[in-house]
């Protein structure tokens, strides 16, 4: 269960402070206006993420201590898009490693896709393939788990795209499109709110905060996300993002912790 609650929690940070693809189409010192960039063959970009975690299991009422530890730095190459975006590209994973830290030892280092790269095509699922042929299954399903929305609509986007933020007024996204944009199937966001600050240079300053819960295996589960995005309106990307996370469970599996995320990504 633990495992389970860090992977949704990293993808809900992933999602949320890094995600709108609905970009600044206009940047001024009191208003900014988003709308939704269309991805291009032989887009190229690099991304580098880092998490970390610190755990409190309970386990027959006794409390375990956990840490994890995550990087990751991969580039994207878009092969082939559709309206939905691209449904083919290629993926180079530099970094990837994740560490779990308990009581007594430490297991993990870099994954089995560290230092490979591999193509993407759309489906269900999504095909990944190595240089030589279909990828291995234990690395294809790693890739899937990094990259969990390849080939499906950016939601967020979608419905953020012509809204226009006013500097200091908080943006929540309404009840009935809050389904749209959950990243992870297992969890329900409860509430989004989007607060535009103003720009640092080139960039738009965004404050971010998601409540959301879900349930699985007779435990629920619940996030609150509180981030920072700064994004570039000349080139429609997020730029660089920080998120601070809870995260808890109830029931069959007890766990309480945090969670920081940071993003970057090229312009």
């Amino acid at each position: 269960m633990l495992s389970k609650l860090v992977v949704i929690a990293a993808v809900v940070g992933a999602a949320i402070v890094g995600a709108p693809a609905a970009a600044l189409a206009q940047a001024k010192a009191d208003s900014v206006t988003l709308t939704e960039r269309a991805a291009k063959v032989g887009d190229k970009w690099t991304e580098e993420k880092s998490e970390t975690g610190d755990m409190i299991v309970t386990v027959n009422g006794q409390k375990i201590a956990m840490k994890t530890e995550r990087t990751e730095k991969r580039s994207i190459e878009v092969l082939a898009v559709d309206k939905a975006g691209p449904t083919k590209a290629k993926y180079t994973f530099m970094t990837d490693t994740e560490t779990k830290q308990g009581p007594k030892k430490r297991d993990g280092g870099p994954t089995v896709i560290q230092g490979k790269s591999y193509t993407l095509t759309a489906g269900e699922p999504t095909a990944v393939a190595g240089e030589m042929g279909p990828a291995p299954e234990a690395e294809a399903a790693l890739v899937r788990k990094r990259v969990k929305r390849f080939g499906k609509a950016d939601q967020l986007g979608k419905v953020l795209a012509g809204k226009t933020f006013t500097k200091g007024k908080p943006f929540e996204v309404p009840a009935a499109q809050l389904a749209d944009v959950s990243p992870d199937p297992e969890l329900q966001v409860k509430s989004l709110v989007l607060t535009y600050n103003g720009m640092k240079g080139d960039l738009a300053l965004f404050d971010l905060a998601m409540k959301a819960e879900g349930e699985r295996n007779g435990s629920k589960m619940k996030l609150e996300l509180k981030g920072k995005a700064e994004i570039d309106p000349k080139t429609n990307t997020p730029v660089d993002t920080a998120s601070d996370m809870t995260v808890s469970s109830t029931g069959a599996s007890v766990v309480d912790g945090t969670m920081k995320i940071t993003s970057h990504r090229t312009r």
